[in-house]
């Protein structure tokens, strides 16, 4: 705008000022009074950390395990777990909650709906739930009109969270723990089969004494097999709690990939004789050592899985047993002493500022026209 324009614009300005002043005392008026008027809303929030007390992870039970060897080492075991905020985030704005929210506050009056869905989007719009990823921490806050019921609504979010996460973890431990039993009493079966094998192989053939190095090759690929044998089994658990998309599911398939990798290293090597000492004589050793040899690693594997069984089926049992608490609370819910909304000087000074700026666009545009018919007339 150049300096005759800003001179047309100002006189234009004096010109309509006791409308422009009219409009602004009213303007003022107006807006002052709806930010007095608006309802008062207080907001209430506490805040918590998930617990680092975690259920059953079949990894960890492995990790844990004495003579793990081999690939199972260098996997990165469990590495892949979603956020317990997001976690926690998703089960406090799910429907379940909702409902029990509106249910037990009568929400469906408060704010005057008449369907569920819409109480539940109102809910939403003045619940604020709000995760720190660096601190571990997640914050639950609720606006409303009472300040009392401000605070007992984020209480009752947190009641209902522990709840249903606990519900959850005893409802997945369950289940876990019928799938590892099952495996454990198998792998009893299949222990005791080998072992009786064995015995009836020695009793009918004479005893044979494997070289340490076939005892030691027979060891890892045992216990490569007992590692893949844990991983399927959490490969389910994962499957029936976060599904066969997720990340975690995926690692696992990678995982065992892996060690069928390594398994099938060892299984193309073939059995002599000079991985054996013989105290008796035997004309069709050949065919013997091969025999002996599939039963002596079975054997090894049935033991290996019992060593890594027995130990995170009793953890299983426990952990069925077990309540906890889902989180650590760091900040409780308190009753608000002062209003969170309307911000009545951010509503007086919008108003006024969009007026300023109505009026300058009605000065410009009407600036415009006037210049507009002049130019026109004098043609």
């Amino acid at each position: 705008m150049n300096n005759k324009g800003i001179l047309n614009f100002l006189s234009l300005v004096k010109k309509y000022r006791k409308v422009l002043i009219y409009n602004f005392v009213g303007i003022l008026i107006l807006s002052t009074a709806l930010a007095f008027l608006l309802p008062k809303w207080y907001y209430s929030f506490a805040t918590i950390k998930p617990s680092e007390e975690k259920g059953l992870n079949i990894f960890s039970a492995i990790l844990g395990a004495k003579g793990l060897s081999g690939i199972g080492k260098n996997l990165s075991v469990g590495s892949l777990q979603y956020s317990d905020l997001d976690y926690y985030k998703s089960l406090l704005l799910s429907r379940n909650i909702a409902l029990s929210m509106i249910e037990k506050f009568d929400l469906k009056k408060v704010y005057n709906q008449k369907y569920i869905f819409k109480t539940i989007e109102e809910l939403q719009k003045n619940t604020i739930i709000s995760t720190d990823n660096k601190s571990n921490l997640l914050v639950i806050g609720v606006y409303d009109k009472d300040p009392e019921k401000a605070r007992l609504m984020v209480d009752e979010y947190m009641k209902l969270l522990d709840s249903l996460v606990n519900a959850i973890n005893k409802e997945q431990a369950e289940v876990e723990l019928k799938n590892l039993e099952e495996r454990y009493y198998q792998n009893l079966v299949e222990l005791k089969m080998y072992e009786d094998s064995l015995k009836e192989f020695q009793n009918k053939f004479g005893v044979i004494i494997p070289d340490e190095q076939f005892i030691a090759t027979t060891k890892v690929y045992a216990d490569l097999k007992a590692q893949k044998l844990l991983l399927e089994l959490n490969k389910k658990r994962v499957q029936s709690t976060v599904g066969e998309y997720s990340p975690e599911f995926k690692e696992l398939n990678e995982q065992i990939k892996l060690i069928d990798e390594k398994i099938g290293q060892f299984e193309k090597k073939s059995v002599s004789s000079s991985d054996f000492k013989f105290l008796i004589n035997m004309a069709n050793a050949p065919d013997l050592l091969v025999q002996y040899a599939r039963i002596y690693r079975n054997l090894e594997i049935q033991q290996k899985l019992l060593e890594y069984l027995y130990p995170i089926y009793e953890q299983a049992k426990l952990e069925q047993k077990k309540q906890s608490k889902a989180f650590v609370v760091i900040d409780k819910p308190f009753t608000p002493e002062y209003k969170a909304k309307p911000k009545r000087l951010l509503i007086i000074f919008s108003s006024i500022l969009i007026y300023l700026l109505f009026v300058f666009v009605f000065i410009t545009i009407k600036d415009y026209l006037n210049n507009t018919i002049k130019n026109f007339h004098t043609e």
